[in-house]
């Protein structure tokens, strides 16, 4: 097993000290919506992020438009335009019926110590590259299906880039059926996924909402297995050929709560995963030690992510997003229903009742 290190939050909470130099956690400033310009599939090769296929202007166009953006893993947690309530979580919103594409995904801002935002590392802290490990799902997800919506938010530090004339920021998205819990070394040529290419920002905190990930010669991204992991790389620098990591300080992932999480959260947010995993800070070399494993454990929010949702674009009573609505999905939901599991939750209001089943089999009825 590898070493892990401790994080510790700044606002008072204890924490085992670190054998690397790795900075108290503190409230991020408010995160702003941008949207992409372009993107392109990517893969490691040797160490290095590549580009894999072609540039594709970024449109939100995707082949199943009509369907509602659906969440599989969130440590994320947005709410349609920003209204904080269970009823506009993301896999709730219109009665369970799940939140149009092209939506304003916004994050929430209240955690468990009263503080708004998000946490991070702070503006003299640079972490380009890390890997989270991803152990479950949703209640029903079986994760088959390509992520087809992409919600992320990270703090963006001053323009330095090698070549002045190149002043875009690009964020990849990757993932691989190897674990990211720091059980095993990196094989970094495992990963592949997408950049996205964005205008010129500094020195500030960043969300965006990411609908209809599909290359020109369709190339998806697809969900990592459970037990698997997915990377991200924020890059100032692109030769043509390969993508660089970005070393200037503030550029970093930001962070919250995973899933059915303690603290603030209710649990009804889906995902699953260890408290540990990969931050190539010490030193930042497109590579893994053992030092550089770290716990996100022992904050209010326990413990602490990458703040990042993906899904599918589903059917609602499609609920074990494998593209189909069939008696799989209706046996399932049934099943749950009857023991009061709170997976049959299906408008989120916090109870299983008729009111549920009636609205699952109306979705049910209508098919896909």
């Amino acid at each position: 097993m590898k070493k892990i290190s401790m994080i510790c939050l700044a606002a008072g909470l204890a924490c085992t000290a670190t054998a690397v130099a790795k900075p108290p956690l503190q409230v991020a400033p408010e995160c702003q919506p941008t949207t992409p310009l372009a993107f392109a599939p990517v893969k490691f090769e040797n160490g290095k992020l590549r580009i894999a296929g072609d540039w594709v202007t970024y449109t939100g166009a995707n082949t199943r438009a009509e369907k509602a953006v659906y969440y599989s893993y969130d440590a994320f947690e947005a709410y349609v335009d920003g209204v904080v309530s269970t009823d506009n979580y993301v896999n709730h919103y219109n009665g369970g019926f799940g939140t149009p594409a092209g939506s304003n995904r916004q994050p929430g801002n209240v955690d468990c110590l009263g503080n708004g935002y998000r946490w991070w590392g702070g503006t003299g802290y640079n972490l380009p590259l890390t890997i989270e490990d991803v152990t479950g799902y949703s209640c029903f997800d079986s994760a088959v299906a390509p992520i087809e919506a992409l919600d992320m938010s990270w703090g963006e530090g001053p323009f330095n880039s090698t070549d002045p004339a190149n002043t875009d920021f690009y964020v990849a998205f990757l993932t691989s059926n190897d674990s990211g819990d720091c059980s095993t070394d990196v094989n970094m040529n495992t990963y592949s996924g997408f950049i996205w290419q964005f205008g010129p920002g500094s020195g500030n905190a960043w969300y965006t909402n990411i609908d209809g990930i599909e290359g020109q010669n369709g190339e998806k991204l697809y969900m990592p297995a459970a037990g698997g992991s997915f990377q991200i790389f924020y890059s100032d620098y692109f030769d043509g050929q390969f993508f660089y990591l970005d070393t200037s300080s503030g550029t970093q992932p930001l962070l919250w709560a995973l899933g059915d999480a303690g603290g603030s959260t209710t649990g009804y947010r889906p995902g699953h995963s260890t408290d540990a995993g990969w931050d190539d800070d010490a030193p930042t070399d497109v590579s893994f030690t053992s030092a550089e494993c770290y716990s996100y454990a022992g904050a209010c929010l326990d413990p602490l992510q990458k703040s990042v949702a993906f899904g599918a674009l589903r059917c609602p009573a499609d609920i074990d997003n494998n593209g189909f609505v069939n008696a799989l999905d209706y046996d399932s939901f049934a099943s749950a229903f009857e023991l009061g599991d709170a997976c049959a939750d299906f408008d989120g209001n916090g109870f299983v009742n008729a009111l549920d089943y009636d609205s699952f089999a109306s979705s049910f009825e209508a098919g896909c």
